[in-house]
Formats: structure tokens, C-alpha cells, sequence
């Protein structure tokens, strides 16, 4: 499907029943960050909103066949299980490791060295997705900063091999 439709600015929700061809969003209940997800990506009706991180082209889900419906439901799906996984692991550190290995084989960039991840993600986000504070996050952030296993940036995060 071609990039065409309406523009969603940053921040801005996403209504149910739409596909978002361009763009980033998270899904959100409340204050918590249910998960994060790249287009393409169908927006289907729940108890949570999505919300667009940076700007966002968005179709109609009326443009979509069934199968492609179909299609994005199982990636939901996936993306869910892979939460699940990722917030049973036994610490902190762990849990972060998960999510960063499952977002970067999602949606990394393979570049010199590692992966680098261009989702704006911040701290409490992350702690949202794996179930800490934002403390626990900085101060994990920082001693991975220190040994050299990441670079946080604010258009993203960049991850050693």
C-alpha cells in the first residue's frame, strides 16, 4: 500500500480502526505504556488509545482486504506474547535486555558495531514495558553506558552486537 492518507502530528491518538502506514505509535492505558510498534500497524478498538511518538501517515482500515486485516492481528498478537515473555524474566536487567533484543529485531537498523533503535523512547516508557520504575531504568541505562553496551540518544538508542 502507498504512504497516502491523513497526517497525525507527534503525540497526537490514533483512532480505532486505522492503519497506520508511516510513523511510530504506543499503545497506552492510562499512564502505562503497553507496548510500542512501527508501521505498517492496524489500530484496532480496545481498552488502551495509540498514540502517535513522532508524526504519523494513517489510512482508513476500509482500504484494507482481509487478509491484510488478518495479518496485522497476528503481529499484534506476537508483539503481545513477546511482552509477556519480556516482564516474566527474573531482574530488571534482564527484562530490558529482552525488550531491547525483541524492539531492535523488530525495528533496529544494523549499523557499524551493534543496532541502533529509532524509536523515541524515553525512560519511563521502557519502565512501563518491563514493569519498574524509572530509576531502576536510568540506573541500569548508566551502567550499560559506562561498560559500552548502548548510547542513548534522543531520537533513539543504539545497541552493541
Amino acid at each position: 500500500m502507498k504512504p497516502s492518507g491523513e497526517k497525525i502530528p507527534a503525540r497526537a491518538e490514533i483512532p480505532p480502526d486505522s492503519l497506520v502506514v508511516r510513523g511510530a505509535i504506543q499503545l497506552v492505558s492510562g499512564n502505562v505504556v503497553l507496548d510500542v510498534a512501527r508501521a505498517p500497524w492496524v489500530v484496532f478498538a480496545g481498552p488502551w488509545k495509540c498514540v502517535a511518538m513522532r508524526s504519523c501517515t494513517i489510512t482508513s482500515l476500509d482500504d484494507l482486504s482481509a487478509d491484510d486485516r488478518a495479518a496485522a492481528a497476528v503481529r499484534a498478537a506476537e508483539s503481545l506474547a513477546e511482552r509477556i515473555v519480556a516482564r516474566a524474566a527474573p531482574t530488571v536487567e534482564a527484562r530490558l535486555e529482552r525488550l531491547l533484543a525483541d524492539l531492535a529485531a523488530r525495528y533496529g537498523t544494523r549499523v557499524s558495531g551493534g543496532t541502533f533503535l529509532a524509536l523515541p523512547l524515553r525512560g519511563r516508557d521502557l519502565a512501563s514495558l518491563v514493569g519498574t520504575t524509572n530509576e531502576t531504568v536510568s540506573r541500569v541505562f548508566a551502567a550499560w553506558k559506562r561498560s559500552g553496551r548502548i548510547r542513548a540518544a534522543r531520537d533513539g538508542v543504539w545497541i552493541a552486537a
